[in-house]
């Protein structure tokens, strides 16, 4: 199995793991994707590295690590999230579950929970300047001005609103659920 390790090098924890995680995978004749010397890539080093032919990524950090890593890994490869962070809105295994959680992915013995994503173009004039994809949410503010704007939305090419403001969140289920819960 070819395995990629993304990680949140800030903490010296998540170092450490991530030097376990690897010293497991090749004890169980893993493939590892990561740098020559290190234990795994930064978010950051990402951005020219080929995970298509990856059977999984393992994300070591929290819910920034993941919308980071999330818009580098676009080859439908599963992701394993690891809670290294506080909150771990988004992440799906905690620190004392990961390594059960691999021998469990090792045998095959799991099942892959499918996220929506957004995807979103921006048109002014007619013309698209702007498109992308997003896991949580798109904000759409109209910068230090503060000035209001006119949006008007659309989904799947059916006119929705058109609003007068000087933002507007677009969210995702996934998105909305984090906003309700810091919200209280």
């Amino acid at each position: 199995m070819k395995i990629a390790v993304i990680l949140n090098y800030k903490k010296n924890e998540t170092v450490r793991l991530a030097e376990e995680v690897c010293a497991f995978l090749t004890a169980r004749e893993c493939e590892l994707q990561i740098p020559e010397g290190t234990p795994g890539y930064r978010v950051e080093e990402c951005r020219n590295i080929d995970f298509s032919d990856c059977q999984l990524v393992i994300l070591l950090g929290g819910d920034g690590t993941l919308l980071g890593a999330c818009h580098l890994v676009q080859h439908n490869v599963p992701l394993l999230t690891v809670n290294m962070g506080k909150m771990g809105f988004l992440t799906e295994v905690e620190k004392a579950e990961l390594f059960p959680s691999l021998e469990q992915i090792l045998q095959k013995d799991y099942s892959i929970e499918e996220l929506p994503l957004l995807d979103a173009e921006i048109r002014r004039d007619g013309e698209c300047i702007y498109k992308d994809f997003a896991l949580n949410d798109f904000v759409l503010d109209s910068g230090s001005s503060y000035r209001s704007m006119s949006i008007t939305t659309e989904i799947n090419g059916e006119f929705v609103s058109t609003h007068k403001c000087s933002g507007l969140i677009f969210s995702s289920p996934t998105g909305s659920t984090a906003y309700a819960i810091s919200a209280g």
